[in-house]
């Protein structure tokens, strides 16, 4: 098996947040960040293992604010 440099699964998304993906204030819903961060885990998952993969669970996620 070969080595693999965790440069070589570098994944960048870029998206937009539509309004009907905010809350009233504006921010964009967790349920909707936490989705976007598993499609970019997949994406570097499956470049890294070059296989088919699948995210098994979420134990915790907490959101603070910075």
């Amino acid at each position: 098996m070969e080595a693999k440099h965790p440069k070589d699964s570098l994944t960048v998304l870029t998206d937009i947040v539509l309004p009907s993906e905010t809350n009233p204030l504006n921010n964009l819903f967790g349920g909707e960040l936490l989705a976007r961060m598993d499609r970019a885990a997949s994406i570097a998952a499956r470049r890294h293992s070059r296989r088919i993969v699948v995210t098994a669970s979420v134990n915790h996620v907490a959101f603070n604010r910075s």
